[in-house]
């Protein structure tokens, strides 16, 4: 029972990885879109160059959950220490692999919002003529 119930807990976990892995990607599509039309709509490089912020952003939230899983490998090989400096390793690589995630969700999340309100300029502002 307990091997099925830890695999219904795994496949569970990774639907929802794979959903919002999906979520994220149609999300950064459609500001992609929505980025290239104000380009379109603006002209010049400048905006061409700024409908590309929400797929740094994807890319900058990708690698930052790549990072942070590589650094959780790390700690967790690092139990295999002394036992006597295990938790202050552990807890050491573990807060590592935090500081990972705060700074790529950070600049993941600052670029989206960036690109949001650039997008809304841009919208809203009167094309050259």
């Amino acid at each position: 029972m307990t091997d099925s119930g830890s695999f219904a807990e795994f496949i569970g976990f990774i639907v929802g990885a794979i959903v919002s892995v999906a979520v994220q990607v149609l999300i950064t599509w459609a500001l992609r879109v929505w980025g290239r039309s104000v380009a379109e709509r603006q002209g010049g490089s400048w905006w061409r160059r700024a409908a590309w912020m929400p797929v740094l952003s994807l890319g900058a939230g990708l690698l930052g959950m790549a990072c942070t899983a590589l650094s959780l490998v790390w700690a967790f090989q690092t139990v295999s220490a002394d036992p006597a400096e295990k938790a202050a390793l552990l807890a050491q690589s573990i807060t590592r692999a935090m500081l990972v995630t705060a700074v790529f969700a950070l600049v993941s999340g600052l670029l989206f919002v960036a690109s949001i309100v650039v997008f809304t300029v841009g919208t809203l502002k009167q094309p050259r003529a």
